[in-house]
This record gives structure tokens, C-alpha cells and sequence, in this order.
């Protein structure tokens, strides 16, 4: 049995999966993009975040209907060690949502001292 598989809308990391691991003080992100090759727009909107008040994120469309860029960012001073998710809808229905699973271990000036 042989057949072409076609897969509407693709994801980098494909893992979706984000990790955070650094100092507190420390200022990063992470970058991931989702984009379709199919004529019909991707139109990208979040069901989900359980993160707030310890992450934020930004969700750019790149190319309109074909690219998105999301950017996480954690929230200085919230908890050092934490896990949650973002899902996003999308208008595919053949792949109705995209999960992200975001981790993060913090250290402080207090932890690197002991």
C-alpha cells in the first residue's frame, strides 16, 4: 500500500517543544514559526495559554495567510521553575490545533552564590 501523505501546515521546532534554562537576569526567547504551503490561508488564533503572569508571547503573521512567527519570553521574577503550554487554533481541519509545550528552570544571584 503506497499513498502521498500532504501535511496542511508545518511547525519548526517540529518537536514543539520550548525550553528555558539560565540565570533570572538573564533577557531571552525562543522563536518558533508555523506556515503553510496550501492555497488556503492559515489563519492562526490561541485557545490556550496557561502561562500568564510568568510568560508572554508574541504572534506575528510573517506572510499574510502563509507564515506565522510566535516569540516567547519569560516574565522576570515569577516562579524559577515552571511548565505549561500554548495551543493554537487553526482553520485547518485537518490539523485543527498546534500545541506547544513550554518548560523553564531559572537559577538566582541567591542559587550561583551558595
Amino acid at each position: 500500500m503506497s499513498g502521498d501523505v500532504t501535511v496542511p501546515v508545518f511547525v519548526s521546532p517540529s518537536s514543539r517543544y520550548i525550553f528555558f534554562r539560565g540565570t533570572e537576569s538573564e533577557n531571552l526567547s525562543k522563536e518558533a514559526e508555523i506556515w503553510t504551503t496550501q492555497s488556503k490561508p492559515l489563519v492562526l488564533s490561541e485557545t490556550e495559554f496557561t502561562l500568564a503572569g510568568k510568560m508572554k508571547y508574541d504572534l506575528k503573521e510573517v506572510e499574510k495567510g502563509r507564515k506565522y512567527k510566535i516569540t516567547f519570553q519569560p516574565i522576570p521574577g515569577s516562579e524559577k521553575t515552571y511548565r505549561g503550554f500554548l495551543t493554537l487554533k487553526t482553520n485547518y481541519e485537518e490539523q485543527p490545533e498546534i500545541k506547544f509545550v513550554i518548560r523553564a528552570h531559572f537559577t538566582t544571584a541567591a542559587d550561583l552564590g551558595k
